[in-house]
């Protein structure tokens, strides 16, 4: 499809017409339905100079019909009359003619509705537009995206496609974006689920405040007794927000970013991922503490309120993007701009947790209270970062419900997936993001069923207890933590034991049985491919985990240093390193490599012996790899 794609945006060049005034258009009938008797009822039709995203969402489109059918239907460009009969997707002559364009608005939004005999789907951007082709999929031609490509979908062979009724799709959460949507198959993926992009509101100041500015006058730096800040992390101290000229240097490379960005809503101006500030008392207001952690929330939103105040708007309806993060996620004492965007960052996992969740979602509604116009969430889904999934659907609800009654706009999630893991998540997320009053449980049973079909009662019953381990895990959360699980994981060997040993192994022992029994043909095959890659993965979690296991009884045991450990040792190694090659050797279009490999000790066993002599026999896990 892609070839199609990339040829076709090739005759774009040239191809714009002046403007027309269409002639009437003759009522139409709506045909009973969109295909039958082997027949469409037309073209895809697109304008004659489409953009990207509408050439891409035809040709995806016509070949998803093509699947479910047996018969692909053609894609043709208007000229200088409107479409008439089949689908017409995008600003075409027909969508103008007949009103249908969905007016301006914040993030997206897309209409799908008959004109005569033409069904007309058009969204206010071309993103939007292909998002509305994914619902078309999903309603009239019976589609799931489980996960991405051709083998990720579920669906069953049609014979006939009725005509779809008309819609009107507002999402509740305006913007809705995920990372690690690399490649075509995970961009087309998200963008049938309803994903798309969100504005700007993220780390910036360090596009203001450059290093050869700070050398420069290394007053506006940040220091710490008396000398430059340099955080060990590398990412770069915050500066002295305080200066008196760190407004007007902020506002100028605001505008500077904007003029650059037209297309963009908003200006990075968000705090560096850094926890290292001026120390100075204005820094950090009466000592004060929100979660274990300094609130800052007062230097930082006083700050972006006097850049807020200065000149830094080229024109239009414009915001300054920033994060609510870390030590500065509470609201400040004060009123905020309204064209200040914050994103409130958290780890909603912990919504697992009822003390947690009562309190990140008053924090929530505190900065929906605090006068700012529009209002961002950032969370943190991590996928191939965590050698177990990091999924628990009764917190992802919870946060969004929470997050929609604070008025957020925009929704992003560092989600890096796992496909094979975090695929349940990402799909049952969209959905509560378009509609947070949707069931969870009826969209996991949807989704379940469409992934695994017969064996899903079984994964689903994997996944809760998965969902349990979470809970056990969180329990021990402290004060000020951020992220919990995440890389290594920080489980305890207790909790994983039943899990990766008879426990998950007899639900996946279920789970082949059920799908073994089900019919040999294309749709149930494309589940026993997926629960297949679902066991290579978690044979590749057994490895990891095993390996930390044997590494922490040799250094308990003294042994670090015997010959007699090295057998045992180079055997585990041997089997990480196995299962690791099995799953990369098989795994799914669009799967990037297991991250939590860059960030494990390569080898931990040169380790052993030093920390053997310094490590008390009940260390944690983290402490020793």
């Amino acid at each position: 499809m892609w070839l199609r794609v990339m040829a076709a945006a090739f005759l774009l060049v040239g191809c714009a017409q002046a403007p027309v005034d269409p002639p009437p258009i003759p009522a139409g009938e709506r045909p009973a339905a969109l295909f039958s008797e082997g027949r469409w009822s037309g073209p895809i039709w697109i304008p004659a100079s489409p953009d990207f995203e509408e050439l891409v969402a035809a040709e995806e489109l016509a070949d998803w019909c093509g699947r479910v059918v047996g018969v692909r239907p053609e894609v043709r460009r208007e000229s200088d009359q409107p479409a008439r009969g089949g689908i017409a997707l995008g600003r075409t002559l027909v969508a103008l003619k007949a009103d249908l364009l969905p007016g301006a608005a914040d993030g997206d939004r897309a209409r799908r509705a008959w004109w005569g005999d033409t069904l007309v789907i058009a969204g206010n951007s071309p993103a939007a537009t292909r998002m509305a082709c994914g619902r078309l999929c999903e309603s009239a031609l019976g589609i799931v995206f489980v996960m991405p490509a051709a083998a990720g979908a579920d669906y069953a062979p049609l014979s006939r496609v009725a005509a779809p009724a008309d819609e009107i799709w507002a999402p509740a959460v305006a913007w809705r974006a995920v990372s690690g949507m690399n490649g075509p198959e995970a961009i087309a993926w998200a963008r049938l689920n309803g994903y798309g992009t969100r504005p700007r509101c993220t780390h910036g100041l360090h596009l203001a405040f450059t290093p050869e500015l700070l050398a420069a006058r290394p007053e506006l730096a940040a220091t710490v007794a008396g000398k430059p800040a340099s955080p060990p992390s590398g990412s770069p101290a915050n500066p002295d927000l305080g200066h008196p000229d760190a407004p007007a240097i902020a506002a100028a490379a605001a505008r500077r970013w904007l003029e650059a960005n037209p297309e963009e809503l908003a200006a990075p101006m968000g705090i560096n991922d850094s926890v290292v500030y001026p120390e100075t008392a204005a820094a950090w207001p009466g000592r004060r503490v929100v979660d274990g952690r300094p609130d800052r929330a007062d230097f930082v939103f006083g700050f972006l309120n006097r850049v807020a105040e200065a000149d830094w708007n080229p024109g239009g309806d414009r915001a300054l993007g920033a994060l609510a993060y870390l030590d500065a996620q509470a609201p400040p004492s004060f009123p905020v701009h309204p064209d200040v965007f914050p994103a409130v960052c958290a780890d909603r996992l912990q919504y697992a947790l009822t003390a947690y969740a009562a309190d990140e979602s008053a924090r929530l509604a505190a900065w929906g209270r605090s006068g700012v116009r529009r209002l961002a969430a950032w969370d943190y889904w991590f996928g191939r970062d965590v050698p177990l999934p990091r999924v628990h659907l009764g917190a992802l609800a919870a946060s969004i419900r929470a997050a929609h009654a604070a008025g957020v706009d925009s929704w992003y999630a560092e989600l890096d997936p796992l496909w094979i893991y975090d695929a349940p998540k990402a799909w049952i997320g969209a959905r509560l993001l378009a509609d947070p009053a949707a069931d969870p449980d009826a969209l996991a049973e949807r989704w379940f069923g469409a992934a695994y079909g017969p064996a899903a009662p079984h994964l689903r019953a994997l996944y809760a207890d998965i969902a349990s381990l979470w809970e056990h895990t969180l329990a021990g959360r402290l004060p000020g933590q951020w992220l919990l699980g995440w890389r290594e994981g920080g489980f305890r060997p207790a909790d994983l034991d039943d899990l990766l040993g008879a426990g998950g192994e007899s639900r996946l022992a279920a789970a082949r049985a059920a799908l073994a029994d089900a019919p040999d043909d294309a749709r149930h095959r494309r589940m026993r491919d997926r629960l297949r890659q679902f066991e290579l993965a978690w044979a590749a979690t057994r490895a990891h985990f095993a390996r930390q296991e044997q590494a922490r009884l040799v250094i308990r045991s003294g042994a670090a240093a015997s010959p007699a450990a090295l057998p045992a040792m180079l055997e585990t190694e041997r089997a990480r390193r196995a299962a690791l090659a099995a799953f990369h050797a098989g795994k799914w279009p669009a799967q990037e490599n297991l991250a939590w490999i860059r960030f494990a000790e390569p080898n931990p066993w040169p380790l052993i012996v030093g920390a053997a002599s310094v490590l008390p026999a009940d260390a944690p896990a983290e402490a020793v790899l």
